[in-house]
């Protein structure tokens, strides 16, 4: 008879825990890897975006007509642009939608909002065409909630795995601990 004294893990029994614990790890983290350029463009137009709409409230406290659908020409006529906005992408073009006369940086109030064609509006949200503005507020507001719906989802997806962690841990442990013999009658 062997009369091993078993007290933790052997060497196996670690490696597998370790690379459970790597896996379940790398499904929790999110991929930022592809994130980096194109992050920085959509940053970019976005800058254009503000840069454009601030010109839009300058050019309607100047002018005795308001602006209602921009007119990048105008602005850069009118020195409210230096130049033509340069576009961080192939197809970045800006548009407006609604009555950009009164832009409230997205304040409920707000009857229009100037877009870019290929990453949408400041807040990356793709505007369809033939979109009207009210169709934009619903939308937008849609997609916020499945936004909130699907972070949740994740929150509670990292909790899981991390009670599946601690479960395997516990798992192993027992397990690897010394196991007392009882005398049967």
């Amino acid at each position: 008879m062997n009369n091993k004294n078993n007290k933790g893990f052997t060497l196996i029994e670690f490696i597998i825990l370790i690379a459970i614990i790597g896996v379940l790890a790398a499904m929790a983290m999110p991929n930022h890897s592809r994130r980096g350029s194109a992050g920085a463009r959509r940053k970019a137009c976005a800058s254009n975006i503000r840069v454009i709409s601030g010109a839009v409230e300058m050019y309607n406290m100047d002018s005795k007509e308001s602006m209602i659908y921009l007119d990048l020409n105008k602005l850069v006529e009118g020195k409210y642009l230096k130049t033509m906005p340069s576009s961080p992408e192939t197809g970045c073009k800006y548009y407006s939608i609604g009555d950009i006369s009164q832009l409230d940086d997205m304040h409920e109030d707000e009857k229009g909002l100037i877009f870019c064609e290929f990453h949408g509006d400041l807040y990356n949200f793709k505007i369809k065409p033939g979109m009207t503005f009210n169709d934009y507020k619903y939308e937008k507001k849609r997609i916020k909630e499945e936004k909130e719906r699907e972070e949740f989802q994740k929150k509670v997806m990292g909790q899981m795995i991390a009670l599946l962690v601690v479960g395997l841990i516990i798992f192993f442990i027992t397990l690897s601990s010394p196991k007392k013999k009882t005398k049967r009658s």
